[in-house]
């Protein structure tokens, strides 16, 4: 009986004037880390882009395994919702 690898997964969303909508998914597999962003204006999606052999060097640095970074300009496929969601931040206090 071998120990099973844990499978993290991770989905953020963001909306932050002047960038606009950004959606972000990542997971942590077999001790490697990948991610797509999406970015629904072009602007952001080439600045992203732009910027992702920064976060891999950072990534790195902070010592985890960098698989795949991408970044896509629209928006995220929908997969299944999990009955769970939880808010960390209200905006509203």
């Amino acid at each position: 009986d071998e120990p099973r690898e844990t499978l993290w997964k991770v989905e953020l969303a963001f909306d932050i004037p002047p960038l606009g909508p950004i959606h972000v998914q990542a997971q942590l597999a077999f001790g490697s880390l990948s991610g797509c962003l999406w970015a629904q204006q072009s602007d952001t999606a080439q600045l992203i882009d732009s910027e992702l052999d920064n976060l891999r060097e950072r990534l790195l640095a902070a010592g985890l395994q960098v698989r795949e970074l991408a970044c896509k300009q629209g928006t995220a496929p929908q997969g299944a919702r999990t009955t769970l969601e939880q808010r960390w931040v209200d905006e509203t206090a």
